[in-house]
């Protein structure tokens, strides 16, 4: 089972650790969960939490770990690249023209 995957920026607070981690708490179940920590010299550290933190993955807790989730990060970005993507395919044709 491939584990959630969750990033922080390097100003991550205390104060946000303790939502997750009480996010987490009160999902219990068997998806094992990876932490990626941005250093501020822009480096990540992975972090294998260990079994007291894993998931049991619902819609619900997707919601509220939308703004943490490495699919979502890259699903968001993703459709920026393609939004500048279709910007620059339209501003090519209009020049064109």
């Amino acid at each position: 089972m491939p584990p959630l995957c969750l990033r922080f920026s390097a100003n991550a607070g205390s104060d946000e650790l303790r939502e997750v981690q009480a996010l987490l708490a009160a999902s219990p179940g068997q998806q094992p969960v990876r932490l990626f920590f941005e250093t501020a010299e822009g480096e990540t550290v992975r972090v294998d939490a260990g079994s007291n933190f894993h998931v049991s993955v619902t819609a619900e807790l997707e919601k509220r770990l939308q703004r943490w989730l490495v699919a979502a990060v890259e699903e968001r970005a993703r459709e920026s690249e393609q939004a500048m993507a279709t910007k620059s395919v339209t501003v090519a044709r209009a020049v064109e023209y």
